[in-house]
């Protein structure tokens, strides 16, 4: 998917929306939110790398729809930050001050041991 695509204008809105806390009544539905953020983690851009980072950042939780698929191992939010993690850590833009703020939200075991397994940021202007 090409940064500035429709499908990824979309995806984008979709986290946005998400983690500004602007759901649906009834609840996300966890593909959507699932689908959209493999879209924005397939391709490095400026825009996808501070909504990753909004992601790792976001301390409320995500209500689900009724219907909705639930993932299996971790919270909604906490799947998602292990995305976010995985994305910033593949295109090694993970900053010293992402992992000290995921810390610090208490986050589960499983997801620090996701996030300490990726690489920090060779770039000094991002420690």
């Amino acid at each position: 998917m090409e940064p500035g695509s429709p499908m990824s204008d979309e995806s984008h809105s979709v986290l946005k929306r998400v983690i500004r806390g602007h759901t649906p009544e009834a609840g996300c539905n966890w593909h959507t939110l699932n689908q959209a953020m493999t879209e924005v983690s397939a391709n490095h851009s400026p825009e996808g790398e501070s909504l990753l980072r909004d992601v790792i950042h976001f301390s409320g939780e995500i209500p689900l729809s009724d219907v909705s698929p639930v993932p299996h191992a971790m919270s909604p939010i906490e799947a998602l930050k292990s995305q976010a993690i995985q994305a910033l850590g593949r295109w090694n833009k993970i900053r010293r001050q992402d992992l000290s703020k995921l810390e610090d939200s208490g986050p589960s075991a499983m997801l620090l041991v996701v996030a300490k397994a990726q690489p920090l940021s060779d770039d000094p202007s991002e420690t």
